[in-house]
């Protein structure tokens, strides 16, 4: 479903979670909107999303905390599809 989306995809059991990126997102939000920020990488934040077909959801979400990046599609998880 990534592909479709145009979106790479992430396991998320492959990333050793920063929580320094994780306080830039408040935890109702990211709850919320099924997102978690991976990594930091060139200055660009990855963050996964459960449901690739709520990528409206991302941007708000984004616009609503100091997170800005690229979404992936995130594999491994419950509720991923």
């Amino acid at each position: 479903m990534a592909a479709h989306f145009g979106l790479a995809s992430a396991r998320i059991a492959d990333f050793a979670i920063d929580r320094a990126l994780l306080a830039r997102v408040p935890e109702e939000v990211a709850r919320r909107h099924q997102l978690l920020p991976l990594c930091n990488a060139d200055g660009e934040v990855y963050v996964a999303v459960v449901d690739p077909t709520q990528l409206a959801a991302f941007r708000r979400a984004a616009r609503g905390t100091t997170l800005s990046g690229r979404p992936v599609a995130a594999g491994g998880v419950r509720g991923s599809r």
